[in-house]
C-alpha cells in the first residue's frame, strides 16, 4: 500500500507542473511567464545589463487545419510545433505558449539580428519536421513580432510592441518576421529639430 502522504506529495507535485505549464505543448503558460519577465525586467534594471528580446510567434492560417484535419490533429501540430521551436533555442531562451495558436519567446542576452537568427533556423528547422506522422502533408509556418526591451518601460508596453510587429509580420503575407529594434528608437532624438 502506498502512503498517503506520498500520495499527497505527488497530487501536489502534479497541481504545482499544471499551475505554470500548458497540459497541451508542455510549455510554460501564459501566467508563468508573465512572472519570468517581470524576474528579467528586474535584473535588467539592476545591473543595467541584461538585455532581452521578446517576440511574439502566431502559427499561420492554424483555423485551416482544424478545419480540414479536425482539432485533435491540431492539437498535435501545436505540440510539435512547441518541439521543434524549443530544439531551435538556446537553453537560456524561454518560449511559453501566449494563448490559442500564439507564442511568446524571451531571447536573453542577445541583440537583434542573432535574436532573429534563433527565429529563422527555427522557421527552418519548421520546414524539414514531419509534424504529424498519419498526415505527412501538412506542414505549417508562422509569422513572428519582434522587439527589445527598454529599461523602465512597461512590460505590457514592450508586448504591445511585439503584437504590433506581428500584425505588420501577417500583413506582409505571414511566414515572416518584423522587428521592431529597440536600438533605432533609442538612437532617435527626443526633440527633433
Amino acid at each position: 500500500l502506498e502512503n498517503p502522504q506520498s500520495e499527497l506529495a505527488q497530487a501536489l507535485g502534479r497541481i504545482q507542473v499544471l499551475a505554470i505549464r500548458d497540459e497541451l505543448t508542455g510549455l510554460i503558460n501564459r501566467r508563468h511567464m508573465m512572472e519570468v519577465l517581470n524576474q528579467h525586467q528586474k535584473r535588467l534594471h539592476r545591473s543595467g545589463h541584461h538585455q532581452f528580446y521578446l517576440a511574439l510567434l502566431d502559427v499561420d492560417h492554424f483555423k485551416r487545419i482544424n478545419d480540414t484535419y479536425g482539432h485533435n490533429v491540431g492539437d498535435e501540430v501545436l505540440h510539435r510545433f512547441a518541439q521543434v521551436l524549443e530544439s531551435a533555442l538556446r537553453d537560456t531562451d524561454i518560449l511559453a505558449r501566449w494563448g490559442g495558436e500564439e507564442f511568446v519567446l524571451l531571447l536573453n542576452d542577445t541583440t537583434s539580428s542573432l535574436a532573429n537568427i534563433a527565429l529563422e533556423r527555427a522557421r527552418t528547422l519548421l520546414q524539414e519536421a514531419p509534424l504529424v506522422p498519419s498526415h505527412p502533408m501538412i506542414s505549417i509556418t508562422f509569422s513572428a513580432g519582434m522587439t527589445g526591451y527598454m529599461d523602465g518601460e512597461l512590460l505590457h508596453t514592450c508586448i504591445e510592441r511585439a503584437d504590433k510587429a506581428l500584425y505588420r509580420a501577417k500583413e506582409q503575407g505571414r511566414d515572416c518576421t518584423v522587428i521592431d529594434d529597440r536600438d533605432s528608437l533609442e538612437q532617435e532624438p527626443l526633440n527633433p529639430p
